[in-house]
């Protein structure tokens, strides 16, 4: 009996050190901010960042994104905060400067993937196709509040980038089940 409060008291130590663990890692999501932040306090974290207008509006889903240019991991990289209804939903690292061959852009790509492993730990997906006609690979993670892609894409197979995108979970999570009742709707029409 004594031996079984044993094993008892060791796996509920490790699911409390592991979940504390995971709970540091999350606790701000991107840049020492938080998801829900308005605009006025994300500027008092990050006050050097300015308005960025996308190129395709309709592909923003109405997200207004704030940005600066900085270095992560010794690569110049352009910060992006995207706000949606004043509230802070998204984060970006994408490099800066542009490669023309894939070999060069795979080395950015791997370093920041590195980062990203030793941070949080393996991808859910890893090196997989992503399904938009520019990816040539991303692989992603779930944190307890954000979801974060790593994508290296290609404009037309003449360049490529690097890109880490950070979500806010539950606005995600949100979004998709909005999208789901909608198609719900319209099937029955």
């Amino acid at each position: 009996m004594n031996l079984y409060k044993t094993i008892i008291v060791y796996i509920m130590l490790c699911f409390f050190i592991s979940h504390d663990v995971n709970a540091q890692q999350d606790t701000t999501p991107f840049r020492n901010t938080s998801w829900g932040m308005t605009l006025e306090e994300v500027k008092k974290v990050d006050p050097d960042i300015e308005y960025y207008e996308p190129l395709n509006e309709n592909q923003s889903y109405d997200l207004r994104y704030y940005e600066k240019e900085d270095v992560l991991l010794g690569l110049k990289v352009m910060v992006r905060y995207g706000f949606f209804h004043n509230k802070l939903l998204q984060g970006q690292y994408q490099t800066t400067s542009i490669d023309t061959t894939l070999e060069s852009a795979l080395d950015k790509y791997e370093k920041f993937k590195n980062a990203l492993v030793e941070k949080y730990g393996e991808p859910i997906k890893k090196d997989v196709e992503w399904p938009t006609y520019l990816s040539e690979r991303a692989s992603s993670w779930s944190t307890p509040k954000s979801y974060i892609i790593l994508e290296l894409y290609s404009l037309f197979t003449i360049a490529y980038s690097a890109k880490i995108i950070y979500m806010d979970k539950d606005w995600v999570e949100n979004q998709n089940k909005y999208k789901s009742e909608k198609q719900e709707i319209k099937d029955k029409f």
